[in-house]
């Protein structure tokens, strides 16, 4: 009997470090608050922050600005070719679950100035 108590101790521990590798996946989440403003005729780059295994981004909706691209690593990349507020929503996707998806999204302002 002490011995199971033990080893149930044990195992509670290992899980608890994550040593077991039983479930060690961390939440998919993007960290990115916000977006850093851009100018016109300027070349624009960022990439989202994301704690997790995110193996694919989206933009789900609203527009991006004329000329910036949002890519499948969630990079915006370009030249803003007119000035404004854009808002719109990403998506960041986790296929690492059997054929489950984890999924998370977070909206955005991205103000383009002249």
């Amino acid at each position: 009997m002490r011995l199971q108590v033990i080893f149930l101790g044990l195992m509670c521990t290992l899980i608890l470090v994550g040593l077991t590798g039983c479930d060690d996946h961390e939440a998919l989440l993007i960290l990115s608050e916000r977006l850093p403003n851009g100018r016109v005729g300027v070349v624009y780059g960022f990439v989202l922050a994301v704690e997790g295994d995110a193996d694919e981004f989206l933009l789900v909706s609203g527009t991006l600005p004329p000329g910036i691209a949002f890519s499948i690593d969630g990079e915006f990349s370009g030249i803003p070719t007119q000035a404004g507020s854009f808002t719109f929503t990403v998506e960041a996707i986790d296929f690492s679950h059997d054929s489950i998806a984890e999924r998370t999204s977070k909206g955005f302002s991205l103000v383009i100035e002249e």
